[in-house]
């Protein structure tokens, strides 16, 4: 459900780092196990989002793509320590999210984000949230599910201390319309 109306020109965009979930298969398994009978599906492509969903004018996107790759063609890949989970639910109350939280690596991430507002500041585009939550989202159901998803989610502390997932980022990329963009790290 888009929270914008479609307009001719304009392109739904945002900025993130993928995550590769595909060695913790298991863990996604069991997840999703434990919370099928609150309609909670895996997502279909993990990452960790540098941007709001932007509103993109078609002819910026080259621009704003070149001013992109120079900020992210300066970073140097690095690691990330995701572990423990959160509920998340959109700003519409649409739809609910179950993600696994950044504990180490985040102070690279405010860097880029801090950038890259700075970047979406020439185009009067918005910045990223001010109370910065970075994540990957896991599982995501519709409505607004956040105390269901938070009461089942405190039945499983046990479960969820031996998951601590480490991740190599070694590219972003930029999903604008029907194209994307990467920008792998130095």
């Amino acid at each position: 459900m888009r929270n914008f109306p479609h307009e001719a020109g304009n392109w739904a965009t945002y900025a993130a780092i993928p995550v590769s979930m595909e060695p913790h298969s298991d863990f996604l398994d069991n997840l999703s196990s434990a919370f099928s009978s609150l309609n909670l599906h895996v997502v279909e492509d993990f990452h960790i989002s540098l941007t709001k969903v932007l509103i993109l004018k078609h002819h910026w996107i080259n621009d704003l793509m070149s001013s992109m790759r120079n900020i992210f063609d300066t970073n140097t890949s690095f690691f990330l320590i995701l572990e423990g989970l959160s509920v998340y639910v959109n700003e519409e109350k649409t739809r609910t999210f179950l993600s696994i939280d950044v504990t180490l690596g985040d102070g690279f991430l405010n860097e880029i984000v801090d950038q890259l507002d700075k970047c979406l500041s020439e185009w009067d585009l918005p910045s990223f949230y001010e109370s910065r939550s970075f994540h990957s989202s896991l599982l995501w159901g519709p409505g607004d599910l956040y105390s269901e998803v938070s009461d089942r989610l405190k039945t499983l502390e046990a479960f969820l201390r031996q998951y601590r997932i480490e991740v190599r980022v070694e590219q972003a990329f930029c999903k604008t319309g029907n194209k994307i963009f990467s920008f792998p790290f130095q």
